[in-house]
C-alpha cells in the first residue's frame, strides 16, 4: 500500500514501521484504486506529564476524504485506535 509519512519530533523505529505496514493491509481490501493516503505521527511536547502520540491518516478516494486521528501513549495504540476508526468509516461508506 502506497502512503506518505511525516513525523513530528518522533522517529519512526523499523519495528515501528513493520507494524504501520502490517497494519495498514488491513485497509487495503477497503480501499479502492486510485487513492491517496498521508499518515503523520507527531509527539505532544506540550503536557507536563506522560507520552502523548498522536497519528493521524487521510485517505483521499474519488470526492470523499477519510480521517482519523487519535492521541495515545505510543504508536502502537495510536495507530491501532486510528485504524479501527478508519474501518468502521470505510465500512459505513461502503454500505451506502
Amino acid at each position: 500500500m502506497e502512503y506518505s509519512l511525516s513525523t513530528d519530533h518522533i522517529t519512526i523505529t523499523p519495528h515501528d514501521q513493520e507494524l504501520l505496514d502490517k497494519k495498514l493491509a488491513k485497509l487495503e481490501k477497503l480501499v479502492h484504486q486510485p487513492y491517496t493516503m498521508s499518515i503523520r505521527f507527531r509527539h505532544d511536547t506540550h503536557h507536563r506529564t506522560g507520552e502523548v502520540v498522536t497519528c493521524l491518516i487521510n485517505i483521499g478516494q474519488g470526492r470523499r476524504v477519510f480521517h482519523a486521528e487519535r492521541s495515545e501513549d505510543s504508536i502502537q495504540t495510536a495507530l491501532d485506535e486510528v485504524i479501527d476508526a478508519l474501518k468502521s468509516e470505510l465500512h459505513k461508506a461502503h454500505r451506502k
